[in-house]
């Protein structure tokens, strides 16, 4: 299957991670987009999202931003940031999306590994927390 959503972090379930291998579609994207704010609605603390990009291909139709955009005005209440875990171009696109829309790019982050991402989670809340 090229789309696997799941608690990255199962016991105390505050990572969403979505994997992307092979050729994925974007009817496969808003699926696993929408499984994942199914899992998030499960629980009642915040939730952050791994979606890691390296090992996909994107689907050549369709507009990355659009889509992207799309899924991140459906994202649960509690959500908190998601980190792509992506490649040269699309770490392109994704600081084009940053830039075209910023209240959404306020979220959106960029990494180059999984462990990055876990990083970035990390010190995003950490920084939310002194700013409480």
């Amino acid at each position: 299957m090229p789309t696997k959503c799941y608690w990255d972090d199962p016991d105390t379930q505050t990572i969403i991670r979505i994997d992307y291998e092979g050729n994925w579609t974007w009817e496969e994207y808003f699926k696993a987009a929408d499984e994942g704010r199914q899992m998030a609605l499960t629980v009642n603390h915040r939730v952050d999202y791994i979606t890691d990009l390296s090992r996909g291909q994107q689907p050549r139709s369709g507009s990355a931003l659009s889509n992207g955009k799309t899924v991140l005005s459906r994202l649960a209440p509690n959500s908190g940031i998601v980190v792509n875990v992506v490649g040269g171009f699309e770490a392109v696109l994704l600081n084009i999306f940053k830039k075209f829309d910023r209240d959404l790019g306020k979220v959106m982050y960029g990494a180059k590994s999984i462990d990055e991402a876990r990083q970035i989670i990390a010190k995003e809340r950490e920084k939310a927390q002194t700013q409480a």
